[in-house]
């Protein structure tokens, strides 16, 4: 007879492990204290980690699996998802940016899962609000929703969208921040002058970063005027632009228009963000956004480099930068606000390291990625009934 396994916890993740970046160290350290617990740890991601993020998987407790097109609802991802969880029986499944998470939570309950949670990681677009839904609506969703044992938000922003919504009570909610790699970011510090090497960015230049999808949504158009806007003021700056999207060549193309191609470097996806010196080569971070931001795991990790970090007033991110004492706060689009910023921070080294270290405190209380997951396990039940059985 089938029975479910008490000491496992299945975590899917709708997406491919190919860099060393926030979600692949939360893996990694979610195995890592599930291990502390007597847990085994199984992930399951879309495509098999690349070897520098296996490596992080590399524990006693931790089984990697692969589902591809994981969580979007088709015949072949359901049924490869129902004989995953079926082979492994687990207490706990936990989903990530799966689209369908009500089928999902209803396919581990059929498992026999005892608990289910459903991390919502998703942004909204520009001026969401959220509001209720009618009565009928909201009883139906309910029983909908009854698979899932709890909705985990990334923020305050999430939760309060959840709760406008008005389908989950408060006892199935909760807001558990994600977490930067504090210790990451302090290894990965000694690699500023070797990152700048490699991109051929200018040792004397005061370099402006922004990590994220090279998508309108993010904000690229406002940054790349901004750098048009400040460089004609201050040509000893340089603009970083990381990440991979639909939109890079056009992004490229703009850059050569507005003739700032040697003050602009494209660098693509960074293999491990924080331990190859992306931040450490940085002196300000800007996070543009234009949609509402679910969290922001890149100023986290800005933060926890001890960088200051420029960020709009969208979605969560007021949440993470307190204006004036770990960054700035502008509306979005502010363009001339944004270059006031920036320039302000470029003429003044030691405002950059007031700022940075203010965020790097900030970042150690409330967006550790340790005391984070710790909190996690503590919401799994685990720890607890570890204690009792000690």
């Amino acid at each position: 007879m089938n029975v479910t396994n008490r000491t496992t916890v299945v975590s899917l993740f709708a997406l491919r492990p190919d860099v060393v970046g926030g979600i692949q160290l939360f893996a990694a350290e979610l195995s890592r204290q599930l291990a502390e617990v007597g847990r085994q740890s199984v992930l399951v991601f879309l495509s098999a980690p690349t070897a520098r993020v296996a490596s992080l998987f590399d524990l006693p407790n931790t089984h990697v699996e692969i589902i591809e097109q994981c969580g979007t609802g088709t015949y072949g991802s359901t049924s490869r998802t129902l004989r995953l969880l079926r082979k492994y029986r687990p207490e706990i499944v936990h989903f990530h940016f799966i689209d369908s998470p009500v089928l999902y939570s209803w396919i581990a309950k059929a498992c026999r899962a005892t608990k289910v949670f459903v991390t919502d990681h998703n942004s909204r677009p520009a001026g969401f609000c959220a509001s209720p839904i009618s009565v009928p609506k909201r009883s139906v969703k309910r029983l909908v929703y009854s698979a899932i044992t709890r909705v985990v938000c990334v923020s305050d922003f999430v939760y309060d969208c959840r709760s406008q919504w008005g389908v989950l009570p408060e006892k199935r909610r909760c807001r558990i921040y994600n977490g930067a790699d504090v210790a990451r970011a302090e290894s990965g510090a000694c690699r500023r002058d070797d990152f700048r090497r490699r991109h051929g960015i200018p040792p004397d230049r005061v370099v402006v970063l922004q990590a994220s999808w090279l998508i309108p949504e993010k904000g690229i158009d406002d940054l790349l005027q901004v750098a048009r806007m400040v460089l004609d003021r201050n040509p000893n700056i340089h603009f970083v632009v990381a990440g991979e999207g639909s939109f890079r060549t056009h992004y490229e193309q703009i850059v050569r228009d507005i003739r700032i191609a040697d003050h602009v470097s494209f660098v693509g996806v960074v293999g491990d963000p924080l331990g190859d010196g992306l931040f450490a080569a940085s002196d300000i971070v800007c996070q543009l956004s234009r949609w509402e931001e679910a969290f922001g795991l890149t100023i986290a990790e800005a933060m926890a480099s001890g960088k200051p970090v420029i960020g709009t007033r969208v979605g969560a991110i007021p949440e993470l930068i307190v204006d004036g004492q770990t960054g700035y706060l502008v509306e979005r689009g502010n363009v001339v606000g944004i270059s006031e910023r920036i320039l302000s921070l470029v003429n003044d080294t030691q405002l950059r390291k007031t700022l940075g270290s203010s965020g790097k405190l900030v970042c150690q209380e409330k967006f550790n990625l340790v005391t984070n997951v710790a909190a996690l396990i503590e919401l799994y039940g685990i720890r607890e009934a570890a204690h009792r059985t000690h």
